[in-house]
């Protein structure tokens, strides 16, 4: 069982019977691990700072606090388990994948999709896995990313066995109290020059 409360904005846990772990604090960052995620993770993790603590998570892969008190999930997936989410239907006649980010977008201050590896397309265009092709063309899954964007879910890439160093630099990035490339809420990034950008923001 794993209870997610705020008080406000600002996460704790409480696994099974034992105490709340609050997500912020001193020493090493804490971050939560669903239970069924590679054990391998672990280490690299600990290697560079985190407190890691394995749960059963009921919404995404990994979830931790941003500095801001804003809480982090993180959904994990391969190009082929994507594939198949998208297509597997469940009781509410809705995908895996719709589902599953819902109820992280419901959970968590931001929802993000990461994505394992790389996308290789055939010489018509589609996605292919391995040497074969899927019935998914390259353009109609970007298409698709790209309204996951545009419904709040932040779409994050990182190449294959490089997770544990892609999520430090999502902690990084989501500590930063604010980002030269970006726009406040609702502005556009016009009057930026190419000086004042910083070099990976």
């Amino acid at each position: 069982c794993l209870v997610v409360t705020r008080a406000p904005r600002k996460p704790r846990i409480r696994v099974g019977r034992g105490p709340t772990l609050h997500l912020q604090g001193k020493g090493p960052h804490p971050i939560v691990i669903d239970s069924r995620e590679p054990k391998g993770l672990d280490d690299d993790l600990t290697r560079v700072g985190w407190e890691v603590h394995r749960v059963k998570l009921d919404s995404g892969d990994f979830l931790w606090t941003a500095k801001d008190a804003r809480s982090i999930g993180v959904e994990r997936k391969t190009i082929s388990d994507l594939l198949s989410s998208l297509t597997d239907k469940q009781a509410n006649g809705l995908s895996r994948l719709r589902n599953q980010l819902g109820r992280m977008q419901s959970a968590y201050d931001v929802s993000v999709l990461l994505l394992e590896g790389d996308l290789h397309c055939t010489s018509d265009g589609f996605v292919r896995m391995g040497t074969q092709g899927t019935g998914w063309t390259w353009n109609t899954l970007d298409n698709l990313l790209v309204s996951l964007q545009a419904a709040g879910v932040v779409v994050a890439r990182v190449p294959r066995d490089r997770v544990a160093e892609r999520l430090v630099s999502l902690k990084t990035y989501y500590d930063k109290s604010g980002h030269l490339t970006l726009p406040p809420p609702g502005g556009k990034l016009d009057g930026i020059s190419s000086a004042q950008q910083p070099e990976g923001d």
